[in-house]
């Protein structure tokens, strides 16, 4: 049962997941409707290259959810932040074989979009995504393009993200291709699985040919001993000397959400910065995880300073929102596990 569809999500979650400059340990996600009631979507806390035809995702009726979002009465007393992930969690199918997952907080802006759905934090789109000059920066790389965009401005993930989103698909007069969040990152949909990857992949190769953007740099990890790790990464390392960095700074500057996550929550706990050396105490796969983070992170700040553009942190409140948010807590504690 819908075993050709399944190996598609497959295939764009793990093209997608090799690729550590377009998602970063459990970010991103993606989703292939099954047909016109099922739509198979990555499960919270997985990474994308753990997604196969039978692991690593939930299958949610994204009809019902379209329904509900839909129905939305404001003037009720319902929390729809809260309601709404459990109305997900109870339009979730139990297939034979298959463990049963936790869908993406995101499952409610799948629904609504195309049929297949590739969202990523590409540090790419995220050099604009993070920077003041964001929106006017998109109109001038995609002005003689073809290609249907909106941007939209910071909201938070879950429900507002997601209703927010189907108002502004509403309102688009034209075919929409592609949507910027600002502090967060991409989402790109279309009816066909290789054009989705495909368009994916230009938009962002668009956006480094217009910035003549430098290589993104490879992950480098050192074993120390038993379960500690050091950073090897020479560009980590210049940039922390160079920027000065301490933990302070990871609080001035809260670019989006998973770097609230998967660096913030660990600093000075798995983290351990000085001017000469990052090393990560936890296991192999986690280590890999917060490097690859870490790492975007700070390649998305240089590239914003090295552009001389303006960069935009998130509002304060919405810092506190995702650090005590449930699901985000339940997202890192899914993809640090050994699996």
């Amino acid at each position: 049962m819908y075993e050709d569809r399944l190996k598609d999500l497959e295939k764009i979650s793990k093209e997608i997941g090799k690729h550590k400059d377009y998602v970063q340990g459990g970010g991103g996600n993606t989703s292939i409707k099954l047909d016109k009631e099922w739509m198979a979507i990555k499960a919270s806390g997985y990474k994308l290259d753990q997604v196969i035809s039978n692991d690593g995702f939930a299958v949610v009726n994204y009809k019902k959810v379209i329904e509900y979002m839909n129905n939305i009465n404001f003037n009720s007393d319902i929390d729809y932040e809260t309601d709404s992930v459990s109305f997900i969690r109870k339009n979730v199918l139990e297939l034979d074989g298959i463990k049963l997952l936790r869908p993406s907080i995101e499952t409610g802006f799948h629904s609504i979009l195309k049929k297949v759905v590739i969202h990523t934090h590409s540090v790419y789109s995220n050099i604009i995504c993070c920077c003041n000059e964001g929106e006017d920066l998109i109109k001038e790389i995609f002005r003689d393009s073809n290609i249907g965009y909106v941007w939209i401005p910071y909201i938070k993930p879950g429900f507002s993200l997601s209703y927010y989103i189907m108002n502004k698909r509403k309102d688009y007069k034209k075919d929409l291709d592609l949507i910027f969040m600002e502090n967060h990152g991409l989402i790109v949909n279309n009816e066909d699985t290789d054009k989705c990857l495909n368009l994916h992949n230009d938009v962002n190769e668009l956006i480094k040919s217009y910035f003549k953007l430098p290589v993104f740099p490879k992950v480098e990890l050192n074993k120390i001993d038993g379960d500690i790790y050091k950073s090897s990464n020479d560009f980590i390392l210049n940039f922390i000397k160079e920027n000065r960095v301490g933990s302070s700074f990871f609080t001035e500057f809260f670019l989006y959400p998973d770097q609230i996550v998967y660096l913030n929550e660990y600093l000075n706990n798995k983290i351990f910065i000085t001017d000469k050396e990052v090393v990560y105490k936890t296991k192999k796969n986690e280590a890999l995880m917060l490097e690859e983070t870490l790492l975007a992170y700070f390649y998305v700040i240089d590239q914003i300073n090295s552009l001389k553009l303006e960069l935009k942190v998130m509002p304060e409140n919405e810092t506190d929102y995702i650090k005590n948010w449930e699901v985000e807590k339940f997202r890192r504690q899914v993809s640090t596990n050994e699996k």
